[in-house]
């Protein structure tokens, strides 16, 4: 007859692994990756509107370092600029979306008015 190997949890430990667990769910819940690489200035308004209203929010001027920061896997939400230089925003969203297929990503464009 094979040999059974069984695990004994305590209470107590089975209470820090829930405990722990919550926090790992509870650092993903809400944070927003935005990427936008020529409005620094509009990053940092929409990062201060966000995390007024309880978000954590990362933002990059970068594509590249935005994918790196991101493939950590933290990140529930994405806010990607239409137009970016260094890379193209269909490429970035396919390469996301590869990453993590459940992730939500909103691509934001704006337009000036003279």
């Amino acid at each position: 007859m094979p040999n059974k190997i069984t695990t004994i949890v305590s209470p107590a430990s089975y209470q820090r692994q829930q405990q722990q667990q919550r926090l790992i769910d509870n650092n993903k819940k809400n944070r927003i990756l935005i990427v936008d690489d020529d409005k620094p200035d509009d990053n940092a308004t929409l990062k201060l509107d966000l995390e007024r209203n309880g978000f954590i929010v990362n933002t990059f001027t970068d594509p590249l370092v935005a994918l790196d920061n991101f493939r950590a896997g933290l990140f529930d939400m994405v806010v990607l600029d239409k137009r970016m230089t260094k890379m193209n925003v269909i490429d970035l969203h396919k390469k996301l979306k590869k990453i993590d297929d459940k992730v939500r990503i909103c691509i934001l464009g704006s337009s000036e008015m003279y």
